[in-house]
């Protein structure tokens, strides 16, 4: 379903964490290592507004299929739905009218417990086939100001986005990619 008015997605891409049983120290110690990475290009005579945080890359496109947004909101939905059937089990049902909501709510746990794989996964490709196609991408800095990825830069842009361990999803009504201000329509994390 292709909208002429696509939704824009900002995904951002993190590169620490995004393993539960990872020590908090490994966390810290891995986000502090790609800290300093960026404070010795700043030293090194980079300009600070251009050098990317290596915490994370976060990235901005539309949504021309609908694919992203949609899998937000289902995931929403989902959650929504969990919540609700949860809330079924604390009230007094038969035994199996018990059974069958516990049946739900282990169907829909599941669902939860494999989504921000999936839309990990749906969203790195979504951005790989819009590098792929050319299409408008724009790439956050370390001052959270947005500007349009250049020719040279999609490449490098991709494997880091590759290599990410877990991803945040914004879905914004569309607007220009570079806009400070957005209406937001959906997230995930």
């Amino acid at each position: 379903m292709a909208s002429l008015k696509p939704n824009i997605v900002q995904a951002e891409f993190f590169h620490v964490g995004g393993d539960p049983d990872s020590p908090i120290q490994q966390v810290l110690a891995d986000a502090w290592s790609r800290t300093a990475d960026g404070l010795k290009d700043i030293l090194a005579g980079m300009d600070p507004d251009e050098v990317k945080t290596g915490i994370k890359t976060c990235v901005r496109f539309y949504d021309y299929s609908g694919s992203i947004t949609q899998s937000v909101l289902l995931e929403e939905r989902a959650e929504a739905d969990r919540i609700e059937v949860a809330g079924e089990l604390e009230k007094k049902h038969g035994l199996i009218r018990r059974y069958l909501l516990y049946q739900k709510l282990k169907r829909l746990s599941s669902e939860m417990v494999s989504a921000p794989k999936q839309r990990h996964i749906l969203t790195i490709n979504a951005v790989a086939k819009v590098l792929k196609e050319r299409s408008p991408v724009a790439v956050e800095f370390g001052d959270h100001r947005f500007r349009p990825v250049r020719d040279n830069e999609a490449h490098e842009l991709l494997e880091a986005i590759r290599a990410s361990k877990s991803s945040w999803i914004f879905c914004f009504r569309h607007n220009q990619l570079l806009a400070d201000e957005n209406v937001k329509v959906t997230k995930a994390f």
